[in-house]
């Protein structure tokens, strides 16, 4: 929230990863497990993903918030909602489970559930897990996530929140079936939907200020692969601000279709960094900034933490990069989001252009040197003392319990430029049953650990920093091109392709070893894109990746105004149409070079013009619209959405008598929408 109020965990609640839709939770098991905030005395509202262990059924003074000196949130020793002594500000309230309002007693759910709660008046809480100093009164049961606000939100504002938990938890099939959200996200903020539609009634996305929108398939990308035919067809007002701006696609590079990719640092445009915070004002070579922009969606941005970062336009390797001397970074919302993990693998192209003595390089940790159990640390990768043979890097880590660690430090120097290194490639894996990696320059050099057991340490109170210590100590002297982190251990042949991809951008291919499967040629990752033109402003390009890539015609779109495009592939061409008509078309064979990436409405890309086109009514077609089915698509401008499905050839009017029998031609139409 930002506002301080982090939880300190007493006794060893379990931490289970990857338990709810890919989400993590807090496993309360026994006495003496809780977690204590500040004191909130002025709560008016709040939220749970939580659930009660069956064993703890029916039994016990089991509390959803209590304090360590009291307890508004009191049951009657049954495990169920409220009891006859908790504060009338609750019992009198509003309470629901999954969206339904609860009356009288009502279990704890046994099943992960979101729990909303208005009061009446002002109740206190710092503490979830145990009541006061009783043993026995303790929560045995689930945590996911816990919303605490000190003003009384409306029933409108309860059901967003409610459905942002359910579909990120996975819980929306659990919501009552009137519930607002049950099928769909609820948005915050501006809506990037706009009244203004192609035809009839309803709204088009804007896709304005960066808006984008991925869909969705449940991890089956290829269903949208163009292979040897497809067929778009949507509505289109305005154009695209940039040369290459996509109005839909299914291939930028797009790192989180290979992971659970949770930050994406690029310094490769100054774009990406802002010098002001709130604001977007790319920095001009060598200079400072604020800000570097988190790529993945996730807003764990980049800020800085100690020192002075700057952007330098040949920085690494002769291309952009961010220069820290002295200098560290920390990621937004890290704490928590990073905390404890099972997996990851991070990608890393960088390097040091001077030594640093026991400097933090990047990880979640206040400490660099000689490895121990009680090291203030989650993992980390840092620098050693400068004593000529012990300069090397080190990785480190902790098991969840503290009761083992482990240490690789016998890199070598190809990335430390004071010992004859250069710039080149980083990549860190660690799994919690499988062991804990280090490659530099895609495996020209491995190191690993014998193998690890657990989770990493929870160490709620640090951050995720990049340069220095979480504390701001430490730092350290870097030059960073690329940086990538998955909360994942990416499959062999994704690490690989990740790696291919950062050393044919950063030129760092001479630094792979032979037997690297991307030493000569870039990944490919394929893909389709309807998109503007490189050059002309009124260009239109159909992009096929392996059939032809890209096909560029003029079109009469740039106007404002709403227009109908169509693209076709397949049958030995590529075809454009604009307002029912053709005005494109070239020969073309094979097929689109699978991909798989998402499908994505507008563009993710950075773009210093605000100013997008607007969409409507998009369709993906497997196969080969003919002339005849755009135009009836277009249906002359009124688009064939609630359009008639019949033609009716005999006359409007007709006579006939009693007792005569009246013959009427109807016939079907092709429906397309």
């Amino acid at each position: 929230s930002g506002n301080g109020n982090n939880a300190a965990k007493t006794g060893s609640p379990a931490i289970i990863s990857n338990f709810q839709n890919g989400n993590t939770v807090m496993h309360y098991t026994g006495n003496g497990q809780w977690h204590d905030f500040s004191a909130i005395t002025d709560i008016r509202t709040v939220f749970w993903v939580v659930s009660q262990d069956p064993s703890a059924n029916s039994s016990g003074f089991r509390f959803l918030l209590c304090g360590a000196s009291s307890s508004s949130f009191h049951n009657s020793n049954n495990g169920k909602f409220w009891g006859s002594s908790a504060h009338n500000n609750i019992k009198s309230g509003y309470t629901r489970m999954n969206g339904s309002v609860l009356s009288g007693d009502t279990n704890y759910p046994n099943n992960l559930s979101i729990i909303s709660l208005r009061t009446i008046g002002n109740v206190s809480a710092d503490r979830f897990g145990q009541d006061r100093g009783f043993a026995g009164r303790q929560w045995i049961g689930k945590l996911g996530e816990l919303l605490i606000y000190n003003s009384a939100l409306s029933d409108a504002d309860i059901a967003k929140v409610e459905g942002y938990l359910a579909h990120k938890w996975g819980l929306n099939s659990s919501l009552d079936n009137s519930h607002p959200y049950k099928a769909i996200l609820p948005v915050t903020g501006d809506s990037p939907f706009s009244a203004s539609v192609a035809s009839g009634t309803g709204q088009s996305l804007d896709l304005s200020n960066g808006t984008f929108a991925t869909v969705s398939t449940g991890g089956t990308q290829d269903v949208f692969d163009g292979d040897s035919n497809f067929s778009v067809s949507m509505w289109v007002k305005g154009w695209p601000s940039d040369a290459n701006q996509s109005l839909f696609s299914k291939n930028d590079f797009d790192p989180g279709s290979m992971g659970n990719l949770m930050t994406w640092l690029d310094a490769s445009e100054p774009k990406y960094l802002t010098t002001t915070d709130g604001t977007f004002s790319p920095p001009s070579n060598n200079d400072a900034f604020s800000q570097w922009y988190d790529l993945s969606g996730n807003n764990h941005h980049a800020r800085v933490k100690t020192g002075t970062p700057k952007w330098d336009a040949t920085g690494f390797n002769s291309k952009p990069g961010v220069m820290l001397t002295s200098a560290g970074l920390v990621l937004d919302n890290s704490k928590i989001a990073f905390d404890a993990w099972s997996n990851l693998h991070v990608f890393v192209a960088f390097y040091q252009p001077g030594d640093s003595n026991f400097g933090t390089l990047f990880g979640k940790s206040n400490y660099a040197g000689w490895m121990g159990n009680d090291k203030d640390m989650g993992w980390a990768a840092f620098t050693h003392r400068l004593d000529g043979g012990h300069n090397l890097w080190g990785l480190g880590a902790i098991n969840s319990n503290a009761s083992g660690n482990i240490y690789i430090n016998n890199f070598n120097k190809a990335l430390q430029g004071n010992d004859g290194g250069a710039p080149g490639m980083f990549t860190v894996s660690y799994a919690a049953s499988g062991g804990f990696w280090g490659r530099i320059n895609g495996g020209s050099l491995t190191r690993s650990s014998v193998a690890v057991a657990n989770n990493i340490q929870s160490k709620p109170n640090l951050d995720f920093t990049i340069g220095c210590h979480s504390g701001g100590g430490g730092t350290n002297n870097m030059a960073v091109g690329e940086f990538l982190i998955f909360n994942d251990v990416l499959t062999n042949a994704s690490r690989d392709k990740l790696e291919g991809y950062l050393a044919h951008k950063w030129n760092l291919t001479s630094t792979l070893p032979s037997s690297h499967v991307y030493k000569s040629n870039a990944p490919a990752f394929g893909g389709w894109a309807i998109q503007r033109g490189p050059i002309g402003n009124d260009d239109l390009t159909l992009n096929l990746a392996g059939a032809g890539d890209k096909f560029t015609k003029p079109v009469p779109m740039n106007d404002d105004q709403w227009h109908h495009l169509g693209t076709t592939f397949g049958g030995g061409n590529k075809k454009i149409y604009i307002d029912g008509a053709e005005v494109g078309t070239v020969s073309q064979s094979g097929s689109v070079t699978d991909s798989i990436n998402r499908l994505i409405l507008g563009d993710p890309e950075l773009s210093l013009i605000s100013a997008r086109p607007k969409i409507d009514d998009v369709r993906f077609y497997r196969g080969i619209l003919s002339a005849a089915d755009i135009s009836a698509i277009y249906n002359n401008g009124s688009g064939d959405v609630g359009a008639p499905k019949f033609a009716i050839s005999s006359p409007a009017t007709i006579q006939g008598a009693k007792g005569t029998s009246i013959s009427y031609q109807i016939t079907a139409d092709a429906a397309y929408g």
